[in-house]
């Protein structure tokens, strides 16, 4: 079984790597089966590399776990993700992880190092996954403009699959259950958590009501169906459904689920949330350049967009807490700030 994963994983990888280099221009493919008059795939739609981007990430995760669980085996000869209680035993997810655990899932040198530093761990890999690809489009020449085919957008799930990746690492089958357990669910309270997580869309009906009262037209439905670094054209529950996903979840799964779990104990919430703000700034970096409409913040107007972040940082560290430590809530109110503002 772990054979067959761990080709499936590797054939995903190459196909999907594959796909996105199509799509970013750098091979052109032609059809293995050809009955007619045969041309190179072009990959006219952001399609190629959104679903490049998506198989490539299944196919190393399915590597990493087949190989994973493999090496533990070999040093174990039991199952090596199993917590059992005794001292020092905690959330395998959070920072609490077993002795056991510890001494089972990080056999070698980096998974040692990524066990002492996590947050360091982290932040390193959410680079290379969101840079690498913005970068690789800077690269090639290219540019996000408004209602351009070119997106932004994978390199928007760096956090998120650095946050997966790091877990499973330190926490292995419980941490990830964790994980997803406080990406998915509201608990106690869900009608009040809710209500929070969906504010930012009470604040702007207000806004847009005092536009209505100002005789100002009120936004049409293909207005909040565009949003920067998206296709025009797309349907409005599209739109909403990949903002939720790409940029509530991509980024929120990383920034609050995992960086801000990590700091919390030793810096307490203004320090980390401080932390969390500053880091979260620079990942942005590439953007100035590879997005038209941040490249025009460039200037005085840049302090603006800092101190908004910082803001953003704390408002979301607040929901964050308020909410039980609640992924969900954060990403949906990151997600509806989002719509209502851009």
């Amino acid at each position: 079984m772990k054979k067959t994963v761990l080709v499936v994983g590797a054939m995903s990888a190459l196909l999907g790597g594959l796909w996105l280099l199509q799509r970013l221009g750098v091979v052109h493919v032609r059809p293995i089966l050809c009955f007619a008059d045969c041309q190179p795939i072009q990959g006219a739609s952001s399609a190629w590399a959104i679903v490049g981007f998506f198989m490539v990430t299944a196919g190393v995760i399915a590597i990493f776990f087949s190989l994973r669980e493999h090496g533990q085996r070999s040093v174990s000869g039991e199952d090596p993700l199993s917590i059992r209680p005794g001292r020092g035993a905690g959330p395998a997810g959070v920072g609490g992880e077993s002795a056991r655990v510890r001494a089972t899932s990080l056999p070698n040198f980096v998974r040692a190092w990524i066990a002492k530093r996590p947050a360091v761990s982290f932040y390193l890999l959410a680079l290379a996954l969101s840079w690498g690809y913005w970068l690789t489009l800077l690269a090639q020449g290219r540019q996000v403009v408004a209602g351009g085919a070119v997106m932004h957008f994978p390199g928007l799930l760096g956090p998120m699959l650095a946050a997966v990746a790091m877990t499973a690492v330190i926490g292995g089958r419980a941490g990830l259950r964790e994980l997803l357990g406080r990406m998915f669910r509201l608990g106690p309270r869900w009608p009040t958590k809710l209500m929070l997580a969906l504010s930012p869309l009470a604040l702007g009906a207000v806004a847009f009501l005092a536009m209505q009262v100002l005789g100002k037209p009120f936004p049409s439905a293909d207005a909040f169906a565009y949003f920067p670094g998206l296709p025009e054209g797309w349907p409005l529950a599209g739109v909403v459904a990949v903002v939720i996903v790409v940029n509530g979840f991509g980024e929120e799964t990383g920034w609050r689920g995992f960086l801000t779990e990590r700091l919390l104990p030793a810096h307490g919430r203004f320090r980390a949330t401080l932390w969390v703000a500053l880091l979260w700034s620079f990942w942005h970096l590439p953007l100035f350049w590879l997005s038209a409409g941040m490249a025009s913040l460039v200037g005085p107007v840049l302090i603006g967009w800092l101190f908004a972040l910082m803001c953003g940082a704390f408002v979301l560290s607040y929901v964050y807490l308020a909410t039980g430590h609640s992924i969900l809530c954060v990403a949906l109110w990151h997600a509806a700030y989002n719509m209502m503002v851009c």
